[in-house]
């Protein structure tokens, strides 16, 4: 039972509050957190970095007004996603190669010209954003 528990490698936490929705034994979260403190699998794809607390975020009144926007790399390609807050319409614009703060000032101009104008944006701060091109 203790390895069915450990199966998808949830973590500690997410892994003890399910055992307790299904099972008890003496010492059970002693022995979960050394099954996972043991387990290569966890190590090696433990998040290294703590989580961040949640940053409280002004809500959209109207589509268009608020969009949180991220430079990704998937499968070696690099991409932006833009995402409407009020309507979680999401716009993806694939680069080639080219994340320079001018090529993602052209696309967010474009994705502007199609949806109009727009309140606030959010970023991760990428040095894309932060480059005296991107200062809008």
């Amino acid at each position: 039972m203790k390895n069915r528990l450990h199966y998808a490698h949830l973590g500690i936490n997410k892994t003890i509050e399910k055992a307790k929705e299904l099972i008890f034994w003496p010492n059970m979260i002693k022995e979960i957190k050394d099954i996972i403190q043991n387990c290569k699998i966890c190590l090696k794809y433990q998040n290294s970095t703590p989580h961040e607390p949640l940053i409280n975020r002004v809500i959209a009144n109207g589509p268009w007004e608020i969009l949180p926007v991220d430079l990704f790399t998937l499968y070696s390609k690099e991409y932006m996603l833009i995402v409407d807050s009020f309507s979680k319409f999401p716009e993806v614009t694939y680069f080639n190669n080219n994340t320079t703060a001018k090529r993602i000032i052209e696309s967010m101009k474009e994705i502007f010209a199609r949806h109009g104008c727009l309140a606030v944006i959010y970023s991760d701060n990428g040095p894309q954003f932060k480059s005296q091109d991107a200062s809008l």
